[in-house]
């Protein structure tokens, strides 16, 4: 019976010790340092982000409006592919 209880008593002065231990396994994880990503500022080009113009509205006959109306259509055309190439550089790599 002596035996027994000198056994729990060892048990007892054990376990400190293995408490100590996890916590300085857990500290040990809180001290690595941790990894920044540094990105560019802008990087998108300056050219890609500036407004997009109309054309000047110079129609004074019937016949002039399908001029008009090309020159709008193209205007257009390139602020789409202005904006189509912003969300290419800011899509994030594959």
């Amino acid at each position: 019976m002596n035996n027994t209880k000198n056994n729990s008593i060892e048990l007892w002065h054990r376990y400190p010790v293995l408490l100590l231990l996890c916590l300085m396994m857990l500290s040990g994880c809180s001290a690595k340092p941790s990894t920044v990503m540094h990105s560019p500022i802008n990087p998108v080009p300056h050219h890609l982000l500036l407004p997009c113009p109309s054309p000047d509205f110079t129609v004074r006959t019937w016949g002039e409006y399908p001029g008009y109306v090309a020159r709008l259509h193209l205007a257009l055309e390139k602020c789409n592919a202005d904006k189509q190439a912003v969300a290419t550089i800011m899509a994030p790599p594959a």
